[in-house]
């Protein structure tokens, strides 16, 4: 998988030169070409902003700059790469939106500054909007840092345990069981006594009524397929978190 990332920024990159995606990019996993487009300004000053039409404040990215960047880079590629464009008028990004982007050889990610980005480069350039959340960031750098990072996770090779990334929270719509590691007891908290018995299928059981449990309250389960015994689950766990309640 090769990155093509369209910055005015690509130094803050230098935060993804680290653990696991280093490691993936060392191993020729993914490659990635930072392009700057201040290179490919209107105007010698290197200014790829302007004024919006109709007043407001802010400036705009312009078009042309964007269009000739995007016009080199696709000059490097047999076929057209996906041009991803992070924007908070995205689709939100989730594992969801990732697992058909393992299918794409070569990925432009358009980093954006300012108020925005001309519409037109948008409407006629771009494939994919993509948000990371509802909130708002002084550019597109971070988003598409976050992108890459959980994109190249999944890549096959990127963690030496790949059973890992399966069990990871999302990629079977929930939310991760808690996990506990060694002292067994510390300050007067002890691990929960199911995942000392060295039992199993109790400790799978007690795994997947967590996540369940875990997920109903702080997301929701939509759009999760229950069977009876889950359902069953999930009674016990609201049962011992709520013990008033009725259920």
């Amino acid at each position: 998988m090769h990155f093509d990332i369209i910055s005015l920024f690509p130094e803050a990159w230098h935060a993804l030169e680290h653990g696991i995606v280093e490691r993936a990019q060392q191993t020729q996993l993914f490659t990635r070409t930072f392009w700057q487009l201040r290179e490919y300004a209107n105007k010698d000053d290197g200014r790829i902003d302007d004024r919006p039409y109709g007043g407001g404040p802010g400036m705009l990215m312009q078009y042309s700059p964007l269009k000739r960047c995007l016009t080199a880079i696709s000059d490097t590629h047999p076929h057209k790469p996906w041009v991803i464009q992070l924007d908070p008028t995205g689709t939100t990004l989730t594992q969801d939106v990732l697992s058909p982007l393992l299918n794409k050889p070569a990925i432009t990610l358009v980093c954006g500054r300012y108020e925005g980005i001309d519409q037109r480069f948008t409407d006629h350039h771009v494939d994919q909007c993509i948000s990371v959340g509802d909130f708002v960031l002084s550019g597109g750098d971070l988003p598409a840092m976050l992108l890459v990072d959980a994109l190249v996770r999944l890549l096959p090779g990127s963690i030496g345990n790949a059973l890992s990334k399966e069990q990871d929270s999302y990629q079977t719509g929930l939310l991760d069981y808690p996990h506990y590691t060694r002292p067994s007891t510390v300050d007067g908290h002890s691990v929960p006594e199911v995942l000392l018995n060295g039992n199993h299928r109790d400790i799978l059981r007690w795994r997947r009524t967590q996540a369940l449990g875990r997920t109903l309250e702080k997301r929701m389960l939509s759009g999760q397929t229950l069977t009876l015994t889950d359902l069953e689950l999930l009674n016990d766990y609201l049962t011992k978190r709520h013990p008033t309640d009725k259920t």
